[in-house]
């Protein structure tokens, strides 16, 4: 995850409150930047899902292993500065597609400070060369928010 840092040295201040999430075994990796994040004195702050609440609702991330969070909820999520976020499909135009759900959608809606970012594979890049896909539009609804830039394992956006 140097990537990130190299492309967005901006991500390396010291202070930042960034929104991440925990990775699921497909997605990127990202434990390592969020513990340099934590280490340049930044505080990472991981979604918590509950089926009963439509938003997305995010907590302090304690450093742990686990991904585990504090209780409290941060509620001032418009001093957030940078968004990790995840998502299964990424286009040439920082349009992103999620799990189907919206809770990525709606709680990014709130935030249009922060810069929004997603680390993805090359294969979740939707106009790669051999993909049969290039003339396709993007399956992009109007309700979804895209990304201001995602890099992948060796492509970026923009």
């Amino acid at each position: 995850m140097e990537r990130a840092f190299q492309e967005f040295p901006a991500l390396k201040q010291a202070g930042l409150k960034v929104a991440g999430f925990w990775p699921f075994t497909t997605e990127v990796q990202i434990r390592s930047l969020l513990l340099e994040l934590r280490q340049n004195q930044s505080e990472v702050y991981l979604p918590r899902f509950e089926v009963s609440q439509p938003d997305l609702n995010f907590h302090k991330w304690s450093g742990s292993d686990t991904g585990e969070t504090d209780p409290a909820v941060f509620t001032d999520v418009h001093q957030l500065d940078w968004i990790l976020v995840p998502g299964l499909l990424f286009g040439n135009q920082g349009q992103r597609l999620g799990r189907g759900k919206g809770f990525y959608d709606r709680f990014l809606d709130r935030v249009p400070r922060a810069k929004k970012l997603s680390l993805c594979f090359d294969e979740q890049v939707f106009d790669l060369p051999g993909q049969g896909v290039q003339d396709e539009p993007f399956p992009e609804e109007s309700w979804d928010q895209r990304v201001d830039a995602w890099i992948s394992d060796t492509r970026k956006f923009p």
